[in-house]
């Protein structure tokens, strides 16, 4: 796995070949979705996501390598992308394919005072109390979720 400014290696071609082709699927996906996207289907989504279970567990460093992916391809496919694929349709484009593989996520908003531009909004997609995508958190001030409750089957 490359790190942060490192070129990838020969090694990596594969992967990152077979994710770039998942990844902008997710990615049309998660923009179709965003244009019909208020703030109830986000907490929805939410919920949905928390019950994700693994069918077939993967090993946890298997399963970590895969989200470590996942977080690395999105942001280097939505730079190149022909529409505006910013913070929020990548945590909805990598909370779909983890969905899909059975991890939990959840998306989280943040807003911060910028004296020139007024608000600005920021999304990070969270699994297991860590960032996947998404920029650091911490200058912003968190708007949701609130009360963001998993659905079960009772309150569908």
């Amino acid at each position: 796995m490359p790190t942060e400014g490192q070129k990838p290696k020969l090694r990596d071609a594969l992967w990152i070949g077979h994710y770039s082709v998942r990844g902008m699927v997710e990615l049309v996906q998660a923009r179709l979705a965003f244009a019909k996207l208020d703030m109830r289907a986000l907490d929805q989504r939410n919920g949905k996501a928390a019950l994700a279970r693994q069918e077939q567990p993967q090993p946890s460093s298997k399963r970590a390598e895969t989200i470590a992916r996942i977080g690395y391809i999105l942001p280097r496919l939505s730079a190149r992308l022909p529409w505006r694929s910013d913070c929020l349709i990548q945590a909805i484009a990598g909370q779909n394919w983890l969905s899909q593989l059975g991890i939990p996520s959840v998306i989280e908003l943040g807003v911060k005072r910028e004296e020139a531009n007024g608000l600005n909004s920021h999304a990070w997609l969270l699994c297991g109390g860590q960032i996947v995508l998404g920029s650091s958190k911490e200058l912003y001030n968190p708007i949701f979720p609130h009360n963001s409750k998993p659905i079960t089957p009772h309150n569908k």
